[in-house]
């Protein structure tokens, strides 16, 4: 299954036209840069070639690139703490007071 992980701290995946598009905070960028890490997320993933998209920790999703992943079926993974909740794109959304 192809998963795009998200697990830098401050990370936020943001919808591009039919891409989601990863920003790293600058000073993670440059850290991960002197240490040699080739362990950052690319830069823009294409929609149709994911199947999961998985936040960690202080990761963030804006609300454009939670709808554009329910409108292709996409699966979204958000662990934070010693939670986690995974939403599918077939599950009903519980409405309040209803």
């Amino acid at each position: 299954m192809p998963t795009l992980y998200i697990t830098e701290p401050g990370a936020t995946v943001r919808l591009r036209s039919e891409s989601l598009e990863v920003t790293v905070p600058e000073e993670a960028m440059e850290n991960a840069i002197e240490a040699k890490q080739a362990n950052l997320p690319p830069r823009q993933v294409e929609l149709h070639r994911l199947e999961l998209v998985a936040l960690v920790g202080r990761a963030h999703i804006t609300s454009e690139a939670m709808l554009a992943r329910f409108a292709r079926a996409l699966h979204t993974a958000i662990k934070k703490g010693r939670g986690a909740h995974t939403f599918s794109p077939r599950e009903k959304v519980p409405r309040r007071g209803g």
